[in-house]
């Protein structure tokens, strides 16, 4: 596999193995460019010749990881080389969130069973609540609320950071994260590169983390007051009162009715069905209430410009038992029929929202046991 690599440059991948041997592995499987004198964060002169790529990172001192002395390796498109490595790969990477959690989860017990994976694949604990609540409910504690702000308050004290369908917390947290965000970067911007800045949401939020940990950041003050300093308190307390407002426009006055699934939910939509209710009504899927959020180990994404329908998550879940390959599992996210009359085409939806799973036929005779319908295509004679 490792050799392998070395013709693999195009689209970038991260690449996670391992044998029945007991070997592990990760490579960073991916074209890197070798720069010189530049990053690639700013535009340079093309035109001097003084900018040109130096050919590519070799292969072997690509990033990788081979029999770790820790005993596991975990990718979840996070960052995977510190300041020391020597050449600039990128300056984007997804949020660190659910590299975090799989190492907490991971690390828990010295030895893991395929249970304890099936949990894993499952979770739904939002790190950057955890991180960020405590600071929402400080900031709170001496403000003035209204009933409703004081019950959305004493749901965000109480919550175990778990983003489940039923969560009311849930929502009053993602509710107002998304005014925080606006109220931060939005009248600095300006209302058309604002737009643009939040089609990604891990920028964001990654960049938003990083203003948060200083304490206090220029863009927590509003430019349009100015006898006024606003610092991270002020934009906590504007953001959670306008979350608590949209809420009741949104889901009513009654903030029992404030679940996380009412409001997050997932429909698979067919290439066919994005566009047309008719054909959407044969062809789509759902839609379903979902919990999860952007950066949870379970990834069930929104987008910012327009909360709050999941459209990514696992395009697939594997659990490979290499003592006993028959023991392992596998779910993909809708079915395997392409025809939507067929009773495959998403018998397995079910099964993946609640992260459950079925065999994975490895071998012929399981393969043919489990076959449900051949098709046969010759050619034309």
């Amino acid at each position: 596999m490792e050799a392998a690599v070395e013709y693999f440059k195009c689209p970038g991948q991260n690449i996670v193995y391992a044998d029945d041997k007991g070997n592990i592995g990760y490579w960073a499987s991916a074209g890197i460019p070798i720069r010189v004198g530049f990053d690639g964060m700013s535009p340079v002169p093309g035109w001097d010749g003084n900018h040109e790529w130096q050919g590519y990172v070799p292969t072997k001192i690509q990033p990788h990881l081979r029999n770790p002395s820790r005993g596991w390796i975990a990718s979840a498109n996070n960052k995977h080389v510190g300041k020391d490595y020597p050449y600039t790969i990128s300056n984007y990477y997804a949020m660190p969130d659910r590299f975090e959690r799989i190492t907490e989860m991971i690390t828990e017990k010295e030895k893991l069973s395929v249970a304890d994976f099936q949990r894993m694949h499952a979770d739904y604990l939002v790190v950057l609540a955890r991180d960020w609540v405590p600071l929402m409910v400080k900031a709170l504690k001496e403000t003035d609320l209204s009933d409703n702000e004081r019950a959305a308050l004493t749901e965000l004290e109480n919550w175990d950071f778990v983003a489940i369908c039923s969560s009311r917390a849930s929502t009053i947290f993602h509710a107002t994260i998304n005014r925080i965000v606006e109220n931060t970067f939005k009248n600095r911007l300006g209302d058309d590169l604002y737009k643009q800045y939040i089609g990604n949401a891990y920028i964001v939020f990654n960049a938003l983390r990083n203003e948060i940990a200083k304490g206090d950041s220029v863009w927590f003050d509003d430019p349009t007051t100015e006898e006024e300093v606003e610092v991270l308190d002020d934009v906590i307390v504007k953001s959670f009162g306008e979350a608590v407002v949209y809420l009741e426009d949104e889901m009513g006055s009654d903030i029992e009715d404030w679940k996380w699934g009412s409001l997050h939910t997932l429909t698979m939509y067919h290439a066919f069905g994005k566009s047309s209710k008719l054909m959407g009504y044969f062809f789509n899927v759902g839609p379903y209430p979902m919990g999860g959020s952007i950066a949870t180990v379970n990834p069930q994404t929104y987008r910012l410009a327009n909360p709050w329908e999941s459209y990514h998550g696992a395009s697939m879940r594997y659990i490979f038992d290499l003592k006993d390959m028959k023991k392992s599992l596998r779910v993909i996210p809708v079915g395997i029929s392409g025809n939507f009359m067929s009773p495959h085409y998403d018998d397995q939806v079910d099964l993946w929202r609640t992260v459950t799973y079925r065999p994975f036929m490895l071998d012929r005779e399981d393969v043919e046991k489990d076959t449900r319908y051949t098709l046969i295509l010759n050619p034309k004679e």
